[in-house]
Parts: structure tokens; sequence; C-alpha cells
């Protein structure tokens, strides 16, 4: 009986692994789509959610 759920519960591990990983290669190719490469030193300008964000806080970060 224990053997039976540690099966169990290893498949669901593995299984949960598996679709994280899918999830970030598709994170990851949606963010190469939508955001273009920059060089080492270069500025660029990231625009913060309202959500993310207090209300006295900036609405852009210059990085």
């Amino acid at each position: 009986d224990n053997e039976i759920r540690l099966i169990s519960i290893n498949q669901h591990r593995s299984e949960s692994i598996k679709s994280l990983k899918k999830q970030a290669a598709e994170m990851l190719q949606q963010s190469c789509s939508k955001y273009s490469k920059v060089e080492i030193g270069q500025n660029v300008l990231v625009k913060i959610p309202d959500v993310d964000r207090g209300r006295l806080a900036p609405h852009n970060i210059l990085l």
C-alpha cells in the first residue's frame, strides 16, 4: 500500500517537472519573440506593471 502511494507520488512529481519545463520553454520563446536583443552597456526602458508598483513608485525604470 505504501509502495503504491510512493510510486504515485513520484509519477506526479515527474509529470509536474515535465510540465514546468514545457511552460518555461514556451515563456522563453514568447519573450525572445517579443523583445529584441540588447548589447552589454546599452540602456533600456522597462515598464513596471501597475500591480507590481506602489502609488508613488515610477512607471518605468531606465536600466
